[in-house]
């Protein structure tokens, strides 16, 4: 007594919650592709249910982005690219592909339908005409699990989402919990260090041009201290950074280059969520 579940008894349990959108195969390969183990994997899909609050069983973007410990992020402006995230674009040209093969398929004299057919189709008839997001506060905030007051949370809160970046979001859902799972293995401690590198790289390369040039670290420098530094503060830092870490002397840092730097940094302690955690 006292001991943890048996895997079977948490993969039941998972399986159980699911309702048929999952079995032990899919279970077993999201924990080969994301290192999370069968306990973390339970603790996901809960937090995955309160996030599906309309019960489709995938996600939008803007679902995705409500887990507490993305809303508090001072990136999460540049957590669209950072994943990346899919566009509506992107999302509803798959879809057309999608639909194409179908078509072709069926004049091919068609081939027997899959448990991933019925699942791309659930896609397209889920994708439009649901609810509006429920349960949010006045101000859009919730808090991190755990936490005990508002006012104690106040050096984590992060300016309003733009309209800007509500519209990039989009309302396609499309993030099934596989997908939730492989975005968030990115903070799992056993990830290896060069998938968290290249997150942050996409974070702090904010034109996309694959380069961090001074441009790049203004901004991720007003999104990380707001109007606490000074211009002149934060000249001195750029300048110490392309000093420290720009190799050859270019102007900007390449991916190298932040490699080096974010090396240096404990990036497998700091790219890391609380809920992964026994």
């Amino acid at each position: 007594m006292g001991l943890r579940n048996s895997k079977e008894q948490v993969v039941t349990e998972i399986l159980t919650l699911a309702q048929g959108r999952l079995t032990e195969q899919d279970i077993e390969e999201i924990m080969m592709n994301t290192q999370f183990n069968e306990n973390e994997l339970l603790k996901l899909y809960k937090k995955f249910l309160q996030l599906d609050s309309t019960g489709r069983g995938i996600l939008t973007n803007r679902e995705f982005l409500e887990l507490p410990e993305l809303k508090y992020t001072p990136f999460r402006p540049r957590l669209l690219d950072g994943f990346p995230l899919k566009t509506d674009e992107e999302i509803k040209s798959l879809r057309m592909v999608r639909q194409d093969d179908l078509r072709i398929e069926d004049l091919d004299g068609g081939k027997r339908r899959t448990i991933e057919d019925s699942k791309k189709d659930d896609d397209a008839n889920n994708a439009t005409n649901f609810p509006e997001e429920r349960g949010k506060s006045k101000n859009g905030k919730v808090a991190p699990d755990g936490a005990a007051a508002d006012e104690d949370l106040e050096y984590l809160k992060t300016e309003e989402d733009s309209p800007a970046f509500l519209k990039k979001l989009g309302v396609e859902p499309y993030i099934r919990f596989a997908d939730y799972c492989k975005y968030l293995s990115l903070f799992n401690q056993r990830t290896g260090i060069d998938e968290k590198i290249q997150f942050y790289f996409r974070i702090f390369d904010v034109d996309g041009n694959k380069k961090v040039d001074e441009a790049d670290l203004t901004s991720i420098m007003a999104m990380l201290f707001g109007t606490r530094m000074t211009e002149e503060d934060t000249r001195m830092l750029k300048d110490k950074i392309f000093e420290e870490a720009d190799t050859g002397q270019k102007g900007y840092l390449d991916y190298e280059d932040m490699q080096k730097v974010l090396w240096a940094t404990n990036l497998e302690h700091k790219c890391s969520m609380h809920f992964f955690e026994s």
